[in-house]
Parts: structure tokens; C-alpha cells; sequence
């Protein structure tokens, strides 16, 4: 496991099979890299076909939508670190995870934003044999306030 999820609390009582735990890993990771093919890899790695995204920047459904779901999360922000704190488990079989976790995120002029976040992950079974997991819905909620104050500190100092 990568820097995400190094020191995640799991459940211990119905325990998050490694796939799926390996596959929120590489979310987070994802989440936090700049290269171009980020969008690729979230379409076709993460999400399923009809998979959603619900993210600070909106509603992303479908792979097409997700692929570009993340064309402009690096027009303001340079960095974004996200680590997830502990995992809670809603079914038996580990499907429907709420998560909390701290994100990071700098700024052109130098300031950072942190923050906490909670995110609901919705995996479903794999879409052919021999196959992994999914995400099906992703949904995060956070107190965007403090967000959008460096945001427009960022913006007004770019000027």
C-alpha cells in the first residue's frame, strides 16, 4: 500500500478484501497525480462502465464523463495529498465503505488547504470472469468553505 493508505484503520469485524483495498489505494493515488493519464485509468482501472463520480467539481457518470473528469483539477491546485484515516463497513460483504480521511492541497502562491473529508464507495462484483472489483458510486462531502477562500487567495495572488 502507498502513502494513502498506510496507516488507514480497517474494520476488523467484517474485513475489506485486499483487492478492494488495494483498488482505494490507487483511488486516492490517482487522485493526487498529475499526469495525463489519470482520467484513462480511473475510467477503465477504477470505475465501472456506468460508474459515478461525485466530486468538489461536480457529477462525473459513465466512463467517457469520468475519463475527462479530471481535465482541469490541476488549474488552480499544484499539489493534493490525500490520506484515508479509517474505513467503516456498511454490508456483510464489505461492498458499501464510508471512509474518512485528510486531504492536503497547495496552492501557486505557496498557501495550503487542509481539511477532513468523508466519501461513500460503492463496489460491485467483477464485470467478467477472472475480473476485479469496481467502484460503482464514489460520493465525497466536505466542508468547502475554507476551500474556496484559497482558492480566491490563490486566483487574487496570481493577478
Amino acid at each position: 500500500m502507498g502513502y494513502n493508505t498506510e496507516n488507514t484503520e480497517w474494520p476488523t469485524s467484517t474485513p475489506v478484501p485486499d483487492v478492494q483495498k488495494t483498488i482505494i489505494d490507487t483511488l486516492f493515488n490517482l487522485l493526487d497525480d498529475k499526469s495525463a493519464g489519470v482520467g484513462d485509468k480511473l475510467a477503465d482501472e477504477i470505475f465501472t462502465s456506468d460508474g459515478v463520480l461525485h466530486g468538489g467539481a461536480g457529477t462525473a457518470k459513465g466512463t467517457d464523463a469520468i475519463r475527462h473528469a479530471r481535465d482541469n483539477a490541476w488549474k488552480i491546485i499544484q499539489t493534493r495529498r490525500h490520506k484515508v484515516l479509517r474505513v467503516y463497513v456498511h454490508d456483510a460483504e464489505a461492498k458499501d465503505l464510508l471512509i474518512v480521511g485528510h486531504v492536503t492541497m497547495g496552492f501557486p502562491n505557496g498557501k495550503e488547504n487542509a481539511s477532513e473529508f468523508t466519501a461513500r464507495i460503492l463496489f460491485v462484483a467483477p464485470e467478467s470472469a477472472g475480473g476485479k472489483p469496481k467502484i460503482k458510486d464514489y460520493n465525497v462531502w466536505a466542508d468547502t468553505a475554507p476551500l474556496s477562500k484559497a482558492i480566491q487567495e490563490a486566483v487574487a495572488d496570481g493577478k
